[in-house]
């Protein structure tokens, strides 16, 4: 584990109580450390359920120091990860170009999508989107506010995240 990997940054989530928030445990086990991490189960949380964390000299990470770094590296990469951002549907009549619309629309207003879901039921189609903003932060009002009127009042519907 080098330090310039490590990425300490948290997420500024708005609303995230004590029982959502990520634990981590370290735990000595002869010659080797046990990783328990406690989190609200999503999507692509932990892609693989065993690693093998080791310094870069290949001993393992055994100081009370290392073991708080590595806490904080995991605490905050789960906690950045919480938020899927502000839920967006579109609901319209079924036409060519709608998506290429839209999302031209979420890049001008510096938006990333993290997931959609489109489907298209008896002519009319309805798209879904989870957009931060580019950073990874939640959507001001004010950007909310600008897709509306570029996309129209009618068709859009917000809903908050946590």
């Amino acid at each position: 584990m080098m330090s310039s990997d490590c990425d300490y940054e948290r997420a500024d989530v708005v609303g995230l109580d004590e029982k959502q928030k990520p634990k981590v445990n370290v735990v000595d086990d002869k010659d080797y450390l046990v990783v328990t991490i406690q989190s609200k189960d999503r999507p692509k949380l932990l892609f693989d359920t065993e690693y093998h964390i080791r310094l870069i000299d290949g001993s393992p990470v055994k100081s009370d120091t290392g073991r708080q770094k590595l806490i904080r590296c995991l605490e905050s990469a789960i906690e950045r990860r919480v938020s899927e951002g502000v839920k967006l549907e579109l609901s319209a009549t079924d036409r060519v170009g709608p998506l290429y619309d839209v999302t031209r629309i979420f890049r001008e207003n510096n938006l990333t999508i993290t997931r959609s879901e489109v489907r298209t039921r008896a002519g009319k189609a309805v798209d879904t989107f989870y957009v931060p903003d580019a950073s990874g932060h939640p959507v001001d009002e004010r950007t909310i506010d600008s897709i509306r009127q570029a996309i129209g009042q009618a068709i859009l519907h917000v809903n908050g995240l946590s």
